[in-house]
């Protein structure tokens, strides 16, 4: 409850948090523990004022909102996220939109803190691991940030590692 209060003083878009509710009809709920089903809502010819006309239809391009949710506070500390490993990487792009960043590199060019992850798939104790390459995309909203690095398997880049941190975050 605690966190749909922050989401409402955010004034985040039902819509975002639920895509699949905005394609669902409204329904009557009369809040029982009844076995019949929710009815439709409907309203009378003359319940909509004269001069209102229904929005226009949205486009397939406008359907496919980038996916926000990982954004939502709070985002006070680096981690990973659940369900982020072994997506292809346009089905990456697709769900979370343009990326802030898309890089190319090999293992060996990032021993970094930021990337130290990257070396529990890939130590660098194993000499052939430092010539791996990879891919990392970031996508940012508001003070968060989500980076996800991806391998290539099988000819598709698939991801196998992610990140989620505030903007102010020190690696």
């Amino acid at each position: 409850m605690v966190h749909l209060v922050r989401l409402v003083a955010a004034r985040v878009p039902v819509a975002a948090l639920f895509p699949v509710a905005a394609l669902a009809a409204p329904v009557a709920c009369n809040h029982t523990r009844s076995t019949e089903s929710a009815r439709p809502l409907t309203t009378s010819p003359a319940s909509p004022p004269a001069a209102a006309q229904d929005p226009p239809r949205q486009t397939a391009q406008q359907d496919a909102a980038p996916d926000i949710g990982w954004s939502l506070p709070p985002c006070d500390k680096a981690g990973p996220l659940p369900n982020l490993v072994d997506v292809d990487l346009a089905r990456a792009e697709s769900r979370f939109g343009t990326p802030l960043s898309k890089e190319s590199f090999r293992l060996e060019e990032r021993v970094d803190e930021f990337h130290i992850a990257l070396q529990n798939t890939y130590p660098m104790t194993e000499p052939k691991n430092a010539s791996v390459q990879l891919q990392e995309l970031t996508w940012a909203n508001a003070d968060c940030r989500l980076t996800i690095w991806f391998h290539l398997r099988d000819g598709t880049w698939r991801s196998f590692e992610n990140l989620r941190w505030p903007r102010d975050a020190e690696f």
